[in-house]
């Protein structure tokens, strides 16, 4: 059974750039006016940063989540994945990305 086919593609950068940035503004934009100007801003930039990083996180776990079926499939598939990518980078790319998510969830 071919473990890629529930995976959903991972988009290139600038999609989900555009995706991310998108709903972050969306998020902002439907926070009410609060008091003042300044505290509505602050609250709109709060919720902004938040919906960046969680769906940027979002991102960063399905692109592991891809990365870590390899490693999970039959030989076959393994073997087939292999002729396209080095053992090694598939490792350094789980373990870089690891570290982004690490670091998204800080923020």
């Amino acid at each position: 059974m071919n473990p890629f086919k529930k995976l959903a593609a991972v988009s290139s950068i600038k999609e989900i750039e555009e995706q991310i940035v998108r709903k972050a503004s969306d998020a902002a934009s439907r926070v009410p006016f609060k008091i003042n100007e300044v505290l509505t801003a602050k609250r709109r930039e709060s919720v902004r940063i938040r919906t960046l990083s969680k769906s940027l996180r979002e991102h960063l776990n399905r692109a592991l989540e891809v990365l870590e079926a390899i490693n999970r499939a039959d030989i076959f598939y393994r073997e087939f994945s292999l002729l396209f990518f080095d053992k090694n980078s598939i490792e350094e790319s789980k373990r870089k990305l690891s570290k982004s998510i690490k670091i998204v969830n800080d923020l």
